[in-house]
């Protein structure tokens, strides 16, 4: 679960190379069959590699337990830290674990709490962090012109997050509606206050979006900046639609930092779209809803 994890950012790519370690649980051999089967829905053929024969070499053999994955419904936690939910079609997480900034380049900010899945469409919000970027970041806090983008504590309360900035609080929420539709809202908890609320897309370079109000897009290394009051209400991308309230703004590509390029620079097919929208005392809250289309 890459919201939770501080290294790895989501990829599309199945696991291989530790089979012949994952069966030696009842769940990892089960987990194991349910991984090749994926492999095999999508033609994926596994190459003669030293992984693939440590795998034979050292299987093990035995029962199976069924893994929450295949069921319809379940949750998962560690205390107030994080919560997984899947309720079919939609699984989503909320994770409230913190940690200092380093200047280890391999320890990525945890900055980014929030994963919203889909059936029919894959991953819409979410997919790991970033590195000295406030953008990548669930929330914005200004003090004194310095941004405070990393906060020093965060607890889930069942489908709230609340996170802690110094001395300032935002919560996120998340709330299914029906098998199509999904809430998300951010607040400030001291409406006195006022940050920036961000939400990771999975756009994708090489597909197009388009907006409420006619718009066509292509998804390029072009800059794509797309204002709410311009897109007439909502953007819609491979089979998902987002609302976009007043005074937000969609942003594409918002490129990562990339541990393992000499230079930080990531690729085109990691950047990712951003949407961030004010929060402050005249609009301490806002409610964004999810729309899949694709059935």
């Amino acid at each position: 679960m890459e919201t939770v994890d501080a290294r790895s950012r989501y990829q599309t790519d199945i696991v291989s190379g530790g089979h012949f370690a994952f069966s030696q649980m009842e769940e990892g051999r089960r987990l194991t069959k349910f991984l090749i089967s994926r492999m095999q829905k999508r033609g994926v053929a596994l190459p003669m590699s030293s992984d693939l024969l440590r795998n034979f070499r050292y299987y093990h053999e035995g029962d199976e337990a069924r893994l929450p994955i295949e069921k319809k419904s379940y949750a998962s936690g560690t205390g107030n830290k994080a919560t997984i939910r899947r309720k079919a079609p939609w699984f989503y997480c909320l994770s409230g674990f913190t940690a200092p900034v380093t200047k280890n380049r391999w320890a990525l900010d945890r900055q980014n709490f929030a994963s919203i899945w889909h059936d029919q469409v894959g991953l819409i919000v979410g997919g790991g962090n970033s590195k000295a970027q406030a953008e990548w970041s669930s929330f914005i806090f200004s003090r004194s012109g310095k941004l405070s983008y990393v906060p020093s504590s965060g607890e889930v309360r069942e489908d709230e997050l609340v996170l802690t900035y110094e001395d300032r609080k935002a919560s996120l929420s998340i709330s299914p509606e029906s098998k199509s539709e999904l809430k998300i809202k951010a607040s400030l908890l001291d409406a006195a206050s006022s940050a920036t609320g961000q939400l990771l897309l999975h756009l994708k370079a090489g597909n197009t979006c388009k907006t409420a109000a006619g718009g066509v897009f292509s998804l390029s290394e072009k800059t794509l900046d797309i204002r709410a009051e311009d897109a007439g209400g909502w953007i819609e991308f491979e089979g998902w639609r987002i609302t976009l309230p007043p005074g937000a703004k969609i942003v594409f590509p918002v490129y990562p930092f990339e541990p393992d390029d000499r230079n930080g620079k990531a690729s085109l097919q990691e950047g990712r779209g951003v949407l961030s929208f004010p929060l402050n005392s005249s609009a301490p809250s806002t409610t964004l809803l999810i729309t899949v289309l694709r059935q």
